[in-house]
């Protein structure tokens, strides 16, 4: 299954080579960040979706996607 497009891995949460989750591997994220972790208010995405949204604004996000589809046609 992919959310984002990151194709999550079931598999064991943590990387065997260093102390923190595989890029792929499923986390909770919440729809609203003001409210909790309800059956409503989140949905499962990659670690790295999750680490790569909390990064940033969506406008910044905008900016860079342009950027890069400038510099991938050049």
């Amino acid at each position: 299954m992919s959310y984002f497009g990151f194709e999550l891995d079931w598999a064991e949460r943590m990387d065997s080579g260093n102390r923190r989750p595989r890029e792929n591997a499923p986390s909770l994220d919440r729809l609203d960040s003001n409210k909790g972790y309800t059956k409503e208010n989140t949905v499962v995405i990659s670690y790295k979706a999750n680490v790569l949204k909390k990064a940033g604004k969506a406008q910044e996000h905008d900016l860079v996607a342009d950027w890069l589809d400038v510099v991938s046609h050049a």
